[in-house]
C-alpha cells in the first residue's frame, strides 16, 4: 500500500453518527482490526491479538503513515515485529509516555509502548538491520518508544540511520538488548551519511555492540544514557559534533571519537560538555586514530566539566587517552580512580612513528593508581595545569594524601 506523501492531507473517511471512539474519532476502516484515526489528526495503531510474532505488526505501523504524519502507539503495549518499522521522511513514530529502558539487564521499568523484534526478525531487504529502520529524507521523528531486543536473532540494531536522512528527532527512547547496536549511524554506497541528528533524554541499555555509534555529522546529544555496551558506549566518526550531559558507563570503553580531519575544506571538532563515565573497561574518553598508518589527522576531541569515575578497570588503559595524530584538549574535569583502576589519568600513545600533536589538560582533579600522566607517545606538545592525587585511590581528604599541583608548559 502506497505511503502518503508528506505534505498531503489525511486521507481520513468520513465515520458513522455517534460517539467517538476510545481512540479518536472519525473511524478509519481498520487494516486488520488495528487501525484508528484520532481528532488530532494522528492515527493510533493497536497490536495485533494472539500469540507473540503470529503477526507482524510493523507491517501495520507501516500503513498507518498512509493516513497521516504521526502514528502513535498506546503505552505500556508491546508490539511484536519480524521486519524493520519505516517511519517515511517528514513522519513520526510516538508513543504515549516517556521510552525508558531503566535496567542493565532489560527493561525494568517500561512507561512507553514497546517494540519487540522476534526471533525469525529480518531487514526486509533494508540496506541495514534496524528494528526501526530510518532511510534518505529528513525530518523523521521517534518519541516515547522503548525497543527491546532480547528476543531478536544477532546484530540488529535498536535504530538504524541510513544515508542522507537529515535532522532527525530521536527523544524519550529506550533501547534495551540490542543484537547489533543501540543505536547505528551509517554511511551508505554514496558516501551520504546522517546529517544533524537530534538525540535526547534517552537511554541505550546491554547493546551486544555499541551504544551510539558511526559516521555522522553535526549531531547533538543532551542527557543521552549509554550503559552496558559490549563495544564503545559511544563511537562518533564525524564532523561537529557535541554532547551535552551525556553518560557512558559500565562499556569497553566511554566516549571514542575517530575523525578525518579535512583541514582545507571543512576542519572542525567534537565537544563534551558536562558528560561523564563510570566503570568502563578501557579509556573513559579516547581520542582515537584508525587509520591504517595511525598518523592521517583527526580532529580534535575538547572535553569540558567532566566527571570520570573509576575507568580504566582492566588495569592498564588511561582514563583519558590521545592516540596517533588526534589531539585532547581538557579543561575543568574530574578523574577519579578505585583500587582496580585506572593507573593513568592521562595517557598518550604513537601510531605510525607520531604521537598526538596536542594534549592539554587545565584545571580540574586527576586520581589515579600508578601515575595522572603517561606519556608515552611522547605528544608532540603536552601541556597540563591540575592538581591530583596518583599512587593510589583518594580517599576525598587532605591526608594521609595531600592534592599536589602538576604542571608542564603551563
Amino acid at each position: 500500500m502506497p505511503i502518503r506523501p508528506p505534505g498531503s492531507p489525511p486521507a481520513y473517511l468520513p465515520g458513522p453518527p455517534g460517539p467517538p471512539r476510545p481512540y479518536g474519532d472519525p473511524f478509519i476502516p481498520a487494516l486488520s482490526g488495528i487501525l484508528t484515526s484520532s481528532a488530532d489528526s494522528v492515527v493510533t495503531v493497536l497490536p495485533s491479538a494472539g500469540s507473540p510474532w503470529a503477526a507482524d505488526d510493523a507491517v501495520f505501523i507501516n500503513q498507518a503513515w498512509q493516513y497521516a504524519t504521526a502514528v502513535r502507539l498506546i503505552q505500556g503495549l508491546t508490539y511484536n515485529t519480524l521486519t524493520p518499522v519505516l517511519p517515511p521522511p517528514g513522519c513520526a513514530l510516538i508513543g504515549s509516555g516517556v521510552g525508558s529502558a531503566q535496567s542493565v539487564n532489560g527493561l525494568a521499568a517500561r512507561t512507553g509502548a514497546v517494540i519487540k523484534p522476534g526471533p525469525s526478525w529480518g531487514s526486509g531487504g533494508q540496506p541495514v538491520s534496524g528494528a526501526v529502520t530510518l532511510l534518505a529524507g529528513a525530518r523523521q521523528g521517534i518519541r516515547g518508544v522503548d525497543i527491546d531486543c532480547s528476543s531478536a536473532p544477532p546484530a540488529v540494531d535498536g535504530i538504524s540511520l541510513y544515508g542522507a536522512v537529515n535532522a532527525t528527532i530521536i527523544e524519550h527512547v529506550g533501547v534495551s538488548a540490542a543484537t547489533g547496536k543501540g543505536i547505528g549511524l551509517y554511511q551508505d554506497a554514496s558516501l551520504n551519511q546522517p546529517d544533524g541528528p537530534q538525540i535526547s533524554d534517552s537511554v541505550i541499555s546491554s547493546p551486544a555492540g555499541d551504544g551510539i555509534s558511526g559516521i555522522t555529522v553535526d549531531m547533538t546529544a543532551v542527557n543521552t544514557h549509554v550503559q552496558g555496551a559490549g563495544g564503545r558506549a559511544w563511537y562518533m566518526n564525524g564532523n561537529n559534533c557535541r554532547l551535552i550531559a551525556c553518560r557512558a558507563d559500565l562499556s569497553a570503553h566511554g566516549f571514542v571519537t575517530d575523525t578525518f580531519y579535512p583541514a582545507a575544506t571543512a576542519p572542525g571538532a567534537t565537544v563534551l560538555a558536562g558528560c561523564g563515565t563510570q566503570s568502563n573497561t578501557g579509556h573513559g574518553v579516547w581520542a582515537a586514530n584508525s587509520s591504517a598508518s595511525g598518523n592521517v589527522p583527526r580532529q580534535p576531541l575538547i572535553v569540558t566539566a567532566g566527571t570520570f569515575l573509576e575507568d580504566g578497570q582492566d588495569g592498564a588503559s588511561a582514563a583519558l587517552q590521545a592516540s596517533g595524530v588526534a589531539s585532547l584538549i581538557v579543561s575543568d574535569s574530574l578523574v577519579l580512580a578505585n583500587t582496580t583502576g585506572p593507573v593513568y589519568g592521562v595517557g598518550t600513545e604513537k601510531l605510525g612513528g607520531s604521537g598526538p600533536p596536542l594534549v592539554q589538560v587545565w584545571g580540574g582533579f586527576i586520581n589515579a593508581l600508578t601515575a595522572c600522566v603517561h606519556d608515552a607517545g611522547p605528544a608532540q606538545l603536552l601541556s597540563y595545569r591540575f592538581h591530583g592525587v596518583q599512587g593510589g585511590a583518594w580517599n576525598g581528604n587532605a591526608t594521609p594524601a595531600a592534592p599536589s599541583l602538576f604542571t608542564l608548559n603551563s
